[in-house]
């Protein structure tokens, strides 16, 4: 059984000297309002957050690390916090298994369009909408569509009643 969410230390986490890594995305502002599900595939090269990526000596003067090497395992998927639209920046730890990245920032802002590497995932509301009689009865099918209902449930009343037998 995996873990559904882990409490940690944002003093703990701004205190490790581990390598830390940074990506920018666009999303559309209403996704960031909404607080969406996003799917990001990052790219095989993450800009250092500690510098910027202008090179120092956490990074070895390259600006970037490299994030795994298989697409698949550089998906993550993130739940944003609904918000005002402006941006926000989500801090992961651990983002990757099998990377030497311990932590990255996802600085995430409005645009016109989602980034290319961002997709926006569905969710599902298990709850169905509430329909009135008068909606019901306002559809052209109406009558078709509660006959065909009615003769699933004696079916399948039947069928349960001849397993029980």
């Amino acid at each position: 059984m995996q873990p559904l969410g882990r409490v940690l230390d944002p003093e703990a986490l701004d205190d490790c000297r581990g390598v830390r890594a940074q990506l920018r995305i666009e999303v559309a502002a209403d996704w960031l309002t909404a607080g969406a599900t996003l799917l990001i595939t990052c790219p095989r090269r993450l800009q250092c957050a500690r510098c910027d990526g202008g090179g120092c000596d956490e990074c070895e003067r390259s600006g970037a690390y490299r994030s795994p090497s298989d697409e698949e395992a550089r998906l993550i998927e993130t739940q944003l916090p609904a918000g005002d639209g402006s941006g926000v920046i989500v801090r992961l730890a651990a983002p990757f298994e099998e990377s030497d990245i311990e932590q990255l920032l996802l600085k995430i802002h409005p645009g016109a369009s989602p980034s290319a590497c961002v997709e926006r995932l569905a969710r599902f509301d298990l709850q169905p909408a509430p329909v009135s009689r008068g909606q019901l009865a306002d559809h052209p099918q109406a009558d078709r569509v509660l006959l065909i209902g009615w003769l699933v449930i004696v079916v399948l009343s039947a069928v349960a009643i001849a397993l029980l037998r």
